[in-house]
């Protein structure tokens, strides 16, 4: 079953790597502070790659990167639903000395963030309002085409939907600035190329998740 939205979300067909590391949110200097067993403060020149370069290195899960100093630190330290903050659109990045959180490892590094949304429906695998971590509301989506959390400081906890479609209804709320109490959604896909041309043409105005998309498209141009 498909649903219709009012927004369209399609990647554009450029043959590129699948990011070693997927952007899960923002927090700021008041929120954020190094754990014990974090690594000592970096300089990576304030980019995401660079970061995610030396913490490599550590076999962390997580970083943390600062744009305007280029600080950067490599953790194992989920980040809490209260110390999200703001980010800077609807499709991730971090404003001012706030803190860019990434992932590094699987089961989110592998997914790609398709935006943040103030409500969502599914044809929901799995709904709870009670999970205490980013990585528990992926791993409690080990098959599912869409994984979306939704932070929520007045709980502490993230509430975590799972859907077998790429496809989510988003008409009664739109995109919104990620952060807390939004919707941040995720797509894992599996879809052939015809079949997902043939959904476009009929519903033009979905949220497609296209990134297996893009990967065959790589395939095609790498055997010319």
């Amino acid at each position: 079953m498909f649903f219709y939205t009012s927004l369209i979300i399609l990647s554009s067909f450029v043959c590129k790597q699948v990011s070693a590391y997927t952007f899960i949110g923002c927090t700021d200097t008041f929120n954020f502070k190094p754990q014990p067993n974090d690594t000592a403060v970096h300089y990576a020149g304030g980019t995401s790659s660079g970061c995610a370069s030396y913490c490599a290195t550590f076999d962390k899960a997580y970083f943390y990167n600062q744009y305007n100093t280029g600080k950067c630190y490599c953790s194992n330290a989920s980040p809490k639903p209260s110390q999200y903050t703001y980010s800077s659109s609807e499709l991730g990045g971090c404003e001012g000395d706030n803190y860019e959180i990434y992932a590094m490892k699987d089961p989110i590094k592998s997914a790609k963030l398709e935006g943040c949304f103030a409500s969502i429906t599914t044809t929901t695998q799995y709904s709870s309002n009670n999970v205490k971590s980013v990585e528990s509301c992926f791993s409690s989506c080990p098959t599912s085409k869409s994984i979306l959390f939704f932070p929520n400081s007045d709980t502490n906890s993230f509430d975590c939907k799972c859907d077998s479609n790429s496809i989510i209804d988003t008409s009664n709320g739109g995109m919104a600035t990620c952060g807390q109490y939004t919707w941040f959604a995720y797509s894992r896909t599996s879809q052939s190329p015809n079949k997902r041309s043939n959904e476009k043409r009929r519903f033009p105005k979905q949220i497609a998740f296209n990134k297996d998309e893009e990967e065959e498209n790589c395939e095609e141009e790498s055997a010319k």
